[in-house]
């Protein structure tokens, strides 16, 4: 008998044997659905059947008093710059500031990365910072010293009345890039770009 059936398993399939087998195929197909969509109903069911009963239980609890109301909290716009923190939160201006410091930089600084620059001509940088650049410059490799950086976004990740930090994306036609920059406010109330890092 289990002869039979292994000979019968492993003859090859008709034409007509494959018709059926498909229609076989497509017919559990079908029911395993079909028994899943009662399962589901019948959850979603018994789900609307037990929410009055738990509104009944809460109701006959609550009668200790009236719920106490919640204030709704206004919700605020989204912003790339984030929630400051109440006590050294920077005011717009401070920020415009910081960030315009940081573009005059990356005008310097980008140029001076790809070789069309010196490190005596950036601006907005700190006298420590612009030593270290004369030092050790950053150099983008030769084959892409062709292109043309552009800033594409300047993100404020923390400003308050004596420091910041951004992030630059920077986009130069062969990729995109990121630059850390820290900044101080200088004596005179200027700020000036403290460090970088890519």
């Amino acid at each position: 008998m289990l002869d039979a059936l292994r000979q019968a398993a492993n003859r090859p399939l008709r034409d007509g044997d494959r018709l059926r087998l498909f229609a076989c195929t497509v017919a559990v197909v079908v029911a395993v659905v079909a028994v899943m969509a009662l399962l589901d109903g019948a959850g979603a069911s018994r789900q609307g059947k037990t929410e009055p009963h738990a509104q009944q239980t809460a109701t006959a609890t609550s009668d200790a008093g009236p719920p106490p109301q919640a204030t709704p909290t206004p919700a605020a716009p989204p912003s790339e710059e984030g929630q400051a923190e109440p006590a050294t939160a920077a005011s717009p201006a401070e920020v415009r500031a910081a960030k315009g410091a940081a573009r005059r930089f990356l005008t310097g600084y980008l140029a001076f990365s790809y070789g069309r620059g010196r490190a005596r001509a950036i601006r907005g940088a700190a006298p420590a910072l612009k030593h270290d650049l004369t030092q050790q410059p950053p150099r983008v490799p030769r084959r892409i010293r062709a292109h043309h950086p552009r800033v594409r976004l300047l993100q404020s990740n923390g400003v308050d009345a004596r420091a910041a930090t951004l992030t630059a994306l920077v986009a130069d036609g062969s990729g995109v890039y990121t630059l850390a920059l820290e900044l101080a406010r200088a004596a005179g109330g200027r700020w000036t770009v403290t460090g970088v890092e890519s």
